[in-house]
């Protein structure tokens, strides 16, 4: 459907108080102009928009006054997914029936390709089952969380993510199998049952920024025993597995979770040359982060 973005008001409105207006949306097919203004449910503006208001009550008047036509849009029905309902009903009600194509070349920033989606979609799986949230607690967190632009889309994405899910489920299911983040799981659930007994009596663990809860929760449990340890050591700068399931709140908050423990802060680097390193003191600006902040942990 043809339009015009923030093309001149096709009524002069130039004053010493005001610029010529530019509404942000101009349908020709119908004749139809679109503001979306920048209100929440009760229709107000955030606090910090000093004076918007005035602007949205302006524009108002400009087409109640010269008799054009206009339909509103606004952040609340954005984030409640009713924005696009109502303008679907404002451009049938101009005799537009719209034909959404969902394959068809979009303008400004590309859809998220096929391999990249599905990639996110096994990356979510796997933090959810890492972390043990079921679709039910996920859709908790979100009736908790406040209605802005954030949680629609989160609703968005828990929409598609619970057929997946459950199709995952089912999958495994049909082949009496179970996944990586199963298996960490059960075998967690394994130790902590006394369902096997861990031998070591010291657990070494490396790169930990790339630890998941579920990788987390199996080395307490192997520890889990008075006289045993576990040295853990990682850089949080060098944290790059989020995709796979990795958490590095595991590392920072891994006192919270271990409960005693101490925590030692390499933050002196010896892996660079003189040359380098005088460089970075004459310059600080230069940050060097290779090799700093491993951080070595042991639980007892």
């Amino acid at each position: 459907m043809e339009f015009a973005y923030e093309r001149d008001y096709e009524h002069r409105t130039a004053d010493p108080e005001h610029s010529q207006y530019r509404p942000d949306f101009y349908y020709p097919t119908i004749g139809l102009y679109h503001e979306h203004f920048a209100l929440n449910k009760a229709g107000r503006p955030p606090p910090e928009f000093e004076g918007y208001m005035d602007g949205v009550l302006w524009k108002r008047k400009i087409h109640k006054d010269l008799g054009t036509k206009l339909v509103e849009t606004t952040s609340a029905q954005m984030w409640s997914g009713k924005a696009f309902v109502h303008l679907t009903e404002a451009f049938e009600q101009g005799g537009i029936h719209l034909d959404p194509n969902p394959d068809r070349p979009s303008q400004g920033r590309p859809a998220i390709e096929h391999g990249d989606l599905v990639a996110l979609f096994r990356s979510f799986i796997a933090h959810a089952k890492s972390n043990s949230l079921s679709l039910e607690d996920l859709q908790r967190r979100l009736k908790d969380e406040p209605e802005d632009a954030f949680h629609y889309r989160h609703k968005m994405f828990l929409d598609l993510y619970a057929p997946i899910r459950s199709a995952w489920d089912s999958a495994l299911s049909s082949e009496d199998g179970i996944d990586y983040e199963d298996m960490l799981i059960q075998s967690a659930a394994a130790l902590e049952t006394g369902a096997w007994n861990s031998p070591h009596e010291l657990v070494m663990v490396d790169e930990f920024q790339d630890a998941s809860w579920a990788r987390a929760r199996m080395a307490l449990a192997l520890v889990n025993a008075p006289g045993r340890f576990l040295f853990a050591v990682g850089d949080d700068w060098q944290s790059i597995n989020r995709f796979a399931g990795a958490d590095v709140s595991v590392m920072t908050g891994f006192l919270n979770c271990c409960q005693q423990g101490q925590v030692l802060r390499l933050e002196e680097t010896f892996r660079c040359p003189q040359a380098l390193r005088s460089i970075a003191r004459a310059n600080r600006k230069v940050s060097l982060r290779t090799g700093l902040g491993r951080l070595p942990i042991v639980a007892t």
